[in-house]
């Protein structure tokens, strides 16, 4: 078996490399969160609501950062994703990041970290039936979740 074709058939990784100047918090969790950039001003609130429900702290516990919705960055190749064993993406498709699987699967496994896919916050905002999903994906990703 060749593991470079294996290796090339789930990641592409995109020009752009990652701002790791836009990341704040401590990430005692060693957890990155990303999410679309045009949510934050009106539903920070809410993605601090949904870290509460996983017992996380936004300043103490992940680091975070925003990317814009067409942005596609080089993220899974770079230091930074060494010190994370979650990616929480609200809004990011994985293809943003280099990952290139199509499945309907909302947590995706890899060696050393893992994926969360989430609507975007302004979508959860609006939306019960998506808040329950995602509910349903917290409860299985953190089993501590209240």
């Amino acid at each position: 078996m060749n593991p470079t074709a294996l290796h090339l058939q789930y990641y592409q990784w995109p020009e752009t490399p990652f701002p790791a100047e836009r990341c704040m918090g401590n990430n005692a969790r060693k957890m990155l969160v990303l999410a679309n950039a045009h949510d934050i001003p009106a539903h920070l609130a809410l993605l601090k609501k949904i870290l509460r429900a996983i017992n996380c702290d936004f300043d103490q516990d992940i680091l975070f950062a925003t990317a814009g919705t067409d942005e596609s960055i080089r993220l899974l190749n770079t230091p930074l994703i060494k010190e994370c064993e979650t990616l929480f993406l609200f809004g990011i498709p994985p293809q943003n990041v280099g990952v290139r699987v199509h499945s309907t699967q909302r947590i995706l496994h890899f060696t050393s970290f893992r994926i969360l896919l989430a609507p975007a916050l302004s979508v959860l905002a609006g939306d019960d039936n998506q808040k329950r999903a995602l509910w349903s994906l917290l409860k299985q990703a953190f089993p501590v979740a209240t």
